[in-house]
């Protein structure tokens, strides 16, 4: 536990709960969270894989593990048949830059026609700070972010001396929010503020004086704070007792239903509305309480964690990883893939009093690509793209496992749009505002304001002038339909409407200061079909263990931040991609590329080594009896 963040404890728990039933395995005994030493060299990976020997054996993997060079000095491509990666998104360039640095042949199979995936930064202009990030675009360096700012600093070379990095500063003194129509500084949301808003039933709005008075924030943490401190004081006892006994709960629900924990009540619609309202999107409440506990210990270090943003963009981070990769291994643009098909089965009898039926191994995946008459063969594929993109793929032949099935179709993909306008100058920075940086919140469509971090006392002045989640985004959503439409043009009203209100300027003045606009859709952009993955009330639980381990018998593998413990960041699409060359490298038993693996790369919390041996076995036992050819590709 020292070593590892809160995310990565729960991970690592989850996963470990959810493999001691799994019948006609004979697993070794796992060790003790106090045993539990990853292994790191090439004879302790070889020990793992003999306490590991009957089982490969009754999959039909026998056979000793492989123990020649990674690093032989011929061309990858002559040692292995390569590997295939769907996607080149964060999660895709770090897996291939990893592999490569295995001495592994891969190829990187992009449907767009750009690298990044959602990391996408949108240009207003040619000038350097004529952008805004439209996915990820903004980084705490805290442990838990440990892995992104490896890659910037070890691999990429981001950092705030080569002016590559840029501190983010998410809040100010000068900020301001718009509430129930009242504008005024967001200081007055503290606890012990005047109600300057008419949020209090006094005020003539629905909060009753003995919440408002203590602030909404109060309130919040009366019904989380015994949880996190009991996790804190003993996870793997009271506290993992505590976080499982509230599992089942939304937010919303928890607040308006359970009076077990030290509030002794349950909340008022009133107040669980406002509560949300301040805190984040509309609809965001009925998401997991768990995620909401851990989230806020994942961030709850000392004072002075800084934040960074990426000077030029965060797409940057995906050209540099690209440019990392040698020029055979560069993606390949425009190549959609349309289906994934085992192949290449072969009969197996287990050995005798092995107690099981007939294993059947498969050797390779193929993969057919929208417009390609040929299909492409892969020894192992590694899908990155987003869980509901990978639902409109043919997976039917790999094996998956109702459960697998249940967890790709439910997953929720939460909604997310911004909107850039670009003004003729940075008036937001001039007096009286003095906005340098930080936001506007507020309950208008707008619902958040951010000012740059970039580029600031500069000339050009793209403002992200909405941004919005879940319910608010689906709606405004309904506006994106293109720069030139009337629709967005409406869109951008009504934001110059909710930012003239915030600050007292008449929207004809704003209107004049116009340059253009940009909108942007996660939810309806068909490379996407969401921004990031938001797990409900008991889904981590049952769909993490099912999205980290492979199918198609072992050969299939999924990444992406919806598979990771950290999702919703580029950590966790960067975690992920390592825990799947993890898992192929167990697959094939190669110990010498498993001790360069962590030798090169490092270790990731919430991989532990025997979980993830366990769940590439199973995965390889679950899917192989699932797994079929199909006739065309036979």
């Amino acid at each position: 536990m020292a070593d590892l963040t809160l995310r990565d404890a729960y991970a690592r728990r989850i996963i470990k709960e959810s493999l001691f039933p799994i019948a006609g395995l004979p697993f070794p005994p796992l060790p003790s969270d106090d045993e539990s030493k990853q292994p790191e060299s090439e004879e302790e990976f070889a020990s793992k894989f003999e306490q590991y020997g009957e089982v490969f054996s009754k999959l039909n993997m026998g056979g000793a593990p492989v123990t020649e060079s990674a690093v032989s000095g011929e061309p990858a491509s002559s040692q292995r048949p390569k590997i295939g990666i769907i996607g080149a998104g964060a999660a895709g360039l770090y897996a291939g830059m990893i592999l490569e640095s295995l001495g592994l042949s891969f190829e990187i199979l992009e449907g767009s026609d750009r690298v990044g995936g959602r990391l996408l930064t949108r240009k207003l202009g040619d000038g350097e700070n004529d952008y805004y990030d439209a996915g990820a675009m903004r980084f705490p360096d805290n442990p838990t972010m440990k892995r992104t700012f490896d890659l910037f600093r070890k691999h990429i070379d981001f950092t705030v001396e080569n002016k590559k990095l840029n501190k983010y500063y998410m809040s100010t003194k000068a900020d301001k929010c718009l509430y129930n129509d009242v504008s005024a500084p967001s200081s007055s949301l503290a606890a012990g503020a005047e109600d300057v808003f008419g949020f209090s039933v006094g005020k003539g709005g629905t909060v009753p004086a003995q919440y408002f008075e203590k602030g909404f924030a109060h309130w919040i943490n009366l019904k989380i704070d015994w949880i996190r401190d009991e996790l804190k004081k003993d996870f793997n006892g009271k506290g993992w007792d505590a976080l499982m006994s509230v599992d089942k709960y939304s937010m919303r629900s928890y607040m308006s239903l359970s009076d077990t924990d030290p509030s002794e009540q349950t909340y008022p619609n009133s107040v669980i509305n406002w509560c949300e309202t301040l805190d984040v999107g509309t609809g965001m409440y009925d998401n997991a309480l768990t995620e909401a506990v851990i989230d806020s210990l994942e961030f709850d270090y000392e004072d002075g964690v800084e934040w960074y943003c990426v000077q030029g963009g965060a797409e940057d981070i995906a050209k540099a990883m690209a440019k990392k990769l040698d020029a055979e291994n560069q993606p390949i643009m425009k190549k959609r893939v349309t289906g994934i098909y085992p192949r290449h089965r072969l009969p197996f009898l287990p050995p005798a009093g092995a107690g099981a039926d007939a294993v059947e191994k498969f050797r390779s995946l193929t993969v057919t690509i929208d417009g390609e008459r040929a299909p492409r063969e892969y020894a192992h594929v590694i899908n990155t793209i987003p869980l509901g993109m990978m639902r409109l793929i043919d997976t039917r032949a790999c094996g998956f496992s109702y459960a697998l099935k249940e967890a790709i179709r439910t997953l929720k993909y939460d909604a997310s749009v911004k909107v850039a306008i670009k003004f003729d100058r940075r008036w937001w920075e001039e007096d009286p505002y003095n906005q340098k940086g930080g936001k506007s919140t507020t309950d208008r469509p707008s619902r958040v304001v951010v000012y740059p971090s970039n580029g600031i006392g500069g000339k050009e002045a793209v403002l992200l002038a909405s941004y919005t989640w879940s319910q608010d985004a689906l709606r405004f959503g309904a506006l994106v339909q293109g720069n030139q439409s009337q629709a967005e043009a409406i869109l951008v009203d009504i934001i110059l409407r909710d930012i003239g209100e915030i600050y007292d300027i008449p929207v004809y003045i704003l209107k004049k200061m116009v340059v253009k606009h940009d909108a942007w859709d996660w939810y309806h952009y068909d490379y996407t079909c969401g921004a990031f993955a938001l797990f409900g009330p008991g889904q981590f639980r049952d769909i993490y263990p099912e999205v980290t381990k492979p199918a198609a018998g072992g050969l299939l593998h999924f990444a992406g931040e919806a598979t990771s413990a950290n999702h919703a960041w580029v950590a966790g699409a960067l975690n992920s991609a390592y825990r799947c060359v993890e898992e192929i490298l167990v697959h094939d038993k190669d110990v010498k590329r498993l001790a360069l693996l962590k030798k090169l790369w490092g270790m990731v919390g919430e991989v532990d080594h025997d979980n993830l041996t366990r769940q590439v076995l199973v995965g390889i036992h679950e899917s192989s009896k699932l797994a079929f050819e199909v006739p065309e590709f036979e």
